[in-house]
């Protein structure tokens, strides 16, 4: 009788260690710590002002993104002391420098744009974006011991790996591999200093790392303010 006492409970131990490593139970206590998927589905017609600072080769370029959400973003970034103002409307992009306007109505090039535009929705791992979840184990030890799920990006239907801290449910980092023209390309993120914002409302990492290529890039969250006031003007299409 003891045995079997011990046999009951040694399965049921592991019917709940394996419950508390599904997939989606890890994304859903993610999004649950974070707030990131509330804000993203009930966004519409909130604005906010983003100041962040991109650093790539050796250059840092400061950033000021006005969001009307769901689709009005207002870019203005300066590049070697040139003014660059992007206004994204919809499915067009409107890309303003030294008195110049170029127009841009291609869908791929718009979505270049997307991680400094709307950066919570497309830098973020949020719900939707991803399928095929599949929990694998666990790596690395103490404070940065991390569950591991394997996914696929719908976006850009890449393999990834993304790593959720055991100790605090928050994304450490997500690794992915892309097939560009018959080529894989490979590429590490990191999400470090996780900020509250929103009231309190919203935590997500201030910075993240992307490397690729041999090619690494920072975004750097300087402050990020929600309900600001906006105006029609900032999302006009520039006179031309």
């Amino acid at each position: 009788m003891k045995k079997l006492i011990l046999f009951i409970a040694a399965i049921t131990l592991s019917i709940v260690a394996t419950k508390a490593q599904d997939a989606q139970q890890i994304f859903d206590n993610y999004y649950q710590k974070t707030g990131i998927a509330d804000f993203n589905e009930n966004n519409d017609g909130r604005s906010s002002l983003l100041e962040m600072e991109l650093s790539v080769m050796g250059m840092s370029m400061p950033f000021k993104v006005t969001s009307k959400y769901p689709n009005l973003f207002r870019i203005e970034m300066s590049v070697q002391g040139i003014t660059v103002t992007t206004i994204l409307r919809d499915s067009v992009a409107y890309v303003s420098a030294q008195g110049q306007t170029q127009t841009i109505t291609d869908e791929a090039q718009i979505k270049q744009y997307a991680p400094v535009s709307n950066l919570i929705s497309d830098m973020i791992p949020t719900p939707g974006n991803y399928e095929d979840l599949k929990y694998v184990g666990k790596e690395g030890k103490g404070k940065n011991e991390c569950y591991v799920v394997e996914c696929i990006s719908k976006k850009e239907q890449a393999k990834t790996k993304l790593y959720f801290n055991i100790e605090t449910g928050l994304l450490d980092k997500a690794y992915t591999e892309t097939e560009v023209n018959g080529k894989t390309i490979k590429a590490d993120m990191v999400f470090k200093k996780y900020t509250k914002f929103d009231d309190g409302a919203l935590l997500m990492p201030t910075t993240i790392s992307a490397k690729a290529e041999g090619q690494t890039v920072d975004f750097i969250i300087k402050s990020f303010e929600t309900d600001v006031p906006v105006a029609s003007w900032m999302f006009a299409a520039p006179k031309q």
